[in-house]
């Protein structure tokens, strides 16, 4: 309470207000007694009070319960995924922010890497500033390598997130990351052992806190019915890596380096020329959906329009 008088003291003096940047605030809000929660508050909606500028992974359930001591109190700002032209962007502006000229021409020069970053990451902002502290240490040839590295750089917080969740909602989280494809209630009861109406109320929790997205798709039933199922996966895919490559078996570790192998192949300006002239003469021999698809997205990997054009 001192300081805190002395504080407002020396703002009034300079007829100023002081700005608070948190990271991890629901770190901060479950380090403190409700009753804290709640002084802290009114102290912050005061006229003339210090202003928060928090940032988390997840919706803090003191801002969602409405009983709690923060619920409605902030203006919430969801940052969804960057395209990739926007993470290169973000990556130029944080090496001018912090001096770094030389990681510029690190971006430019390694597209083929943070190309198949981004396709790994999904272009998370949070993982984004990781990323560039891996640039900003040299990027290796070897997507394997900057992944592996990039994972040791995001396990602190990664690790930290899982701990806090309940023991029941470790488990389902733990069953989906591992199992990787969405999953319906009835794989999940099978998978975790715990009953329908404690998945329901834990997945609700999951799903509110931005750990879980739910979906919906079709099964084929015996009678030819098409029945409608709610699924539910990671929302979060780079923690869905992350989580394998920490937790999982051999084999699904063996899986996801082969995927960083494919994509550091396809990423390369010798495969998409190579790739290019394929997927031409399978148009013009068979065009039907899935090869069009396919060509317009390698459309997209190049810059020169006449080149798009002939894809």
């Amino acid at each position: 309470d001192n300081a805190y008088d002395v504080l407002k003291t020396v703002c009034a003096r300079h007829n100023r207000r002081p700005v608070f940047l948190i990271d991890n605030i629901d770190i901060l809000f479950d380090g403190i007694t409700e009753e804290q929660q709640f002084k802290l508050r009114k102290n912050i909606t005061q006229n003339g009070a210090p202003i928060f500028v928090g940032a988390s992974t997840q919706n803090p359930d003191e801002s969602l319960n409405y009983d709690a001591a923060f619920y409605d109190a902030f203006d919430n700002i969801y940052l969804g995924n960057l395209s990739n032209d926007e993470m290169r962007e973000m990556l130029i502006e944080l090496a001018r922010q912090t001096h770094q000229e030389n990681s510029i021409n690190e971006i430019y020069s390694k597209t083929a890497q943070l190309d198949a970053l981004h396709s790994l990451t999904g272009g998370n902002p949070r993982v984004a500033v990781f990323m560039f502290q891996l640039i900003a240490n040299g990027l290796s040839d070897k997507i394997f390598e900057n992944l592996n590295v990039l994972l040791d750089l995001i396990t602190p917080l990664y690790k930290s997130n899982f701990e806090q969740l309940s023991k029941q909602a470790q488990v389902i989280v733990d069953a989906l990351a591992l199992n990787w494809d969405p999953c319906d209630l009835d794989m999940l009861n099978q998978l975790t052992k715990l009953e329908n109406n404690q998945l329901s109320s834990q997945l609700d929790r999951l799903i509110k806190a931005g750990w879980v997205e739910r979906g919906s798709r079709f099964s084929q039933e015996k009678k030819a019915l098409m029945v409608k199922n709610k699924n539910y996966s990671i929302r979060e895919r780079f923690f869905n890596i992350w989580y394998i490559m920490r937790r999982a078996s051999r084999r699904q570790r063996g899986d996801l380096k082969s995927l960083t192998c494919f994509l550091e192949t396809f990423y390369t300006s010798e495969h998409i020329d190579i790739e290019k002239k394929r997927i031409i003469e399978l148009i013009k021999d068979n065009p039907d959906i899935g090869r069009v698809t396919y060509g317009l997205a390698l459309a997209h990997t190049h810059e020169r329009e006449n080149e798009q054009n002939e894809i």
